[in-house]
């Protein structure tokens, strides 16, 4: 494949998915991540955070839903949904307490505060 074949063939695929020339959405909506291709956790549209000294109220259009401590505002500013649920942890310093803090994902996601499922598997050993 030619330079020029690949170019043509890129310019093809961003005019059919309507971001060229003329198009009615901007391509960086089109990339931006949505439920069904987030790699991680991805919260709801409206949901921001209220830094507080204690950690954070969670905003959901304008009006408080609950609150987290440090480590709850540090894993909800990482969770954009471009981002793995390992990632996450590691980046936000949780990596001690994975398994909680993948609980606490599981929650927001039962609580409708997620655009996507985390799944988790959690093993107990036994001796």
């Amino acid at each position: 494949m030619t330079r020029r074949e690949f170019l043509k063939g890129a310019a093809g695929l961003v005019l059919a998915a309507g971001a060229g020339f003329g198009g009615t959405r901007a391509l960086t909506e089109l990339l931006k991540p949505n439920a069904s291709t987030a790699l991680g956790p991805l919260p709801i549209e409206g949901l921001s955070l209220l830094p507080t000294s204690k950690g954070a109220d969670v905003l959901y259009e304008g009006r408080t839903a609950f609150t987290v401590n440090t480590t709850g505002a540090a894993l909800l500013r990482l969770a954009d949904g471009t981002r793995s649920l390992d990632e996450i942890i590691a980046r936000a310093g949780a990596s001690a307490y994975a398994a909680d803090a993948a609980m606490f994902f599981v929650t927001l996601g039962q609580a409708g505060y997620l655009q996507n499922r985390v799944e988790v598997a959690i093993y107990e050993n036994r001796v």
